[in-house]
């Protein structure tokens, strides 16, 4: 009995002991797994803690938001909303200030010798664009503008030189020989009004067909004095001339002939005395309240213009002035040698600022595009 007893007692020790170990152990595992698990609690408290909470929002509705913790209108915790954190943009190459397109991989010198500028990625749009150094884009010149839409002109630029209006040009001559008694225009550039005397001519032929007009009149022929009346007109003599004989019957050995419009005399080629004939030129007038102004297209732009079509000219001595105009006639014939097209414009000149042979830089406005979208200059 005794002996089963102690067999007894020995075999229950070792289970005793395991069972010791065993609460012992799970005790231990579970005091292990806890303080992780307060670590790990810990650690995640610490890193909210460090970021900068923008406000707090209800779980169910991310527009209802406080600016610090409470309930939502559920009774639910509100949850905050943190800051994100901005990241460095990376720096995709190198490039010159001056020369965007010299690249390098890393800083350097440019062929000119200045520090390379870096160009970085654009993280914050979302897209495969690109973000360039303040300093390139000052050496650039790079400036922004909003997009309008309105009306676009295709654009033709040309040069030219400005000359007479031919329309407004008179040359002077006389239509039987003789001889200038009086000149009284004395030289070129002078300015003349219409009626004005230019000289005084003596033609025997203008002389005798003066007589003949008299004598018809004493007659009191009709077709006779009809007949001498328009030899005197073909001959160049003014109707106030004629009226005046035919009042007078004093004949004049010095007609005076006048000039036919107002301008400019742009060119003189007599002296006082001197013989003429009607193949003579005398002078020329032009009036300059109307120009001409001669420009060569391209031939790659001829399709481009046509009469009408609104113009700009703009010249060197005369700067920030632009001169409105318009196409008056597109001449039919290309120029072999240059492969243009001439184009002459017309443009008002009232106070004479546009002098013939002056160079110009010439805007013909084409065909517009009504509601072109566009970014302004």
């Amino acid at each position: 009995m005794k002996n089963h007893e102690r067999t007894n007692s020995k075999t229950r020790m070792p289970v005793i002991a395991a069972l010791v170990i065993g609460l012992a152990g799970g005790v231990l595992i579970s005091n292990y797994t806890l303080l992780g698990e307060d670590l790990s609690v810990s650690s995640d408290t610490s890193e909210a803690e460090e970021k900068e909470i923008l406000y707090w929002v209800a779980p169910m509705d991310p527009e209802y938001r406080r600016d610090k913790p409470g309930k939502s209108p559920m009774g639910m915790d509100l949850v905050p909303v943190y800051a994100e954190e901005k990241k460095e943009p990376g720096i995709l190459y190198w490039v010159a200030p001056m020369d965007p397109g010299y690249r390098r991989d890393g800083p350097g010198k440019s062929p000119m010798g200045m520090d390379l500028v870096p160009v970085y990625a654009d993280d914050t749009a979302g897209s495969k664009g690109i973000n360039i150094n303040a300093a390139v884009e000052q050496a650039l010149g790079v400036r922004t503008s909003e997009a309008v839409r309105r009306s676009l002109w295709r654009k033709v630029e040309a040069t030219g030189y400005v000359g007479f209006d031919e329309s407004l040009v008179s040359q002077i001559n006389v239509r039987t020989e003789g001889w200038i008694e009086r000149l009284l225009v004395s030289n070129e550039g002078q300015r003349v009004r219409k009626g004005e005397p230019l000289f005084e001519f003596y033609s025997p032929q203008l002389v005798n067909a003066q007589k003949e007009y008299v004598q018809a009149r004493r007659r009191n022929d009709a077709r006779i004095e009809a007949a001498a009346k328009e030899k005197l007109l073909a001959l160049g003599m003014q109707q106030a001339d004629i009226q005046q004989l035919a009042k007078t019957s004093q004949v004049t050995n010095a007609v005076p002939v006048l000039a036919p419009q107002n301008g400019t005399v742009t060119s003189l080629n007599v002296k006082e005395g001197m013989f003429i004939r009607p193949a003579t030129e005398i002078m020329s007038l032009a009036d300059l309240s109307s120009v001409w102004l001669q420009a060569g297209v391209f031939e790659s732009q001829a399709e481009w213009v046509a009469e009408s079509q609104p113009a700009e000219a703009r010249l060197n001595y005369i700067p920030g002035e632009v001169f409105s105009g318009r196409v008056d006639y597109v001449y039919p014939v290309l120029d072999p040698k240059t492969r243009t097209l001439q184009v002459r414009l017309r443009f008002d000149n009232p106070e004479e600022r546009l002098k013939p042979n002056m160079y110009a830089r010439v805007t013909i406005f084409g065909k517009s595009h009504p509601g072109a979208l566009s970014i302004p200059r």
